[in-house]
């Protein structure tokens, strides 16, 4: 059946679907251009234990000519192979809250939504120790929504630090371990 015009797609408490924990079904080159016009994704409550593969629905993030050694890196996968160069140019919300298998991001596919993303749900899922880092490279996030994980750290200094999130509005940290604020 033909997507092509699907900007919303919500799967929730669909863990059969999901029954290796993984998105292979969702993520996988032959479904994602079908997905072209996708503004919001909702995983909610599917049973997930990994994210891998969810940087095939990010937009490029440079041109493959593009020489910024940063942004070569961000493309690739953890694998070190070139990312399909497809994808949901439109998505701004994910939604992978409720996961409590959910213990690590995959923190070189997350960034290649940097520059689109504008929420983002994690809520009860398992990710403990500090926030991060390859969420707070998501420059255009106006909601962050961690809240009921095993957060204890955020992180500060000038590189690395929540001031780089300058969209910001909504940060929802309640039901965590944090030790500090920066």
């Amino acid at each position: 059946e033909n997507l092509s015009l699907l900007t919303e797609l919500r799967l929730s408490r669909r863990a059969p679907e999901f029954k290796d924990g993984t998105l292979s079904i969702l993520c996988s080159p032959a479904n994602v251009p079908s997905l072209r016009h996708l503004e919001s994704l909702s995983l909610y409550d599917c049973g997930l234990h990994s994210l891998d593969g969810i940087g095939l629905l990010a937009s490029p993030v440079g041109a493959p000519d593009d020489d910024d050694e940063e942004e070569q890196l961000l493309r690739k996968g953890k694998h070190g192979k070139e990312m399909v160069n497809v994808c949901c140019p439109n998505l701004r919300e994910i939604n992978v809250g409720r996961n409590p298998l959910l213990t690590t991001l995959p923190s070189m596919e997350i960034p290649l939504f940097g520059k689109y993303i504008t929420s983002l749900w994690l809520d009860d899922c398992s990710l403990s120790g500090p926030l991060p880092e390859c969420i707070v490279s998501l420059e255009k996030l106006e909601v962050l929504r961690l809240s009921y994980n095993k957060i204890t750290k955020l992180p500060s200094g000038k590189k690395k630090g929540l001031h780089r999130m300058k969209n910001l509005k909504v940060l929802c940290l309640d039901g965590n371990e944090i030790e500090d604020l920066p």
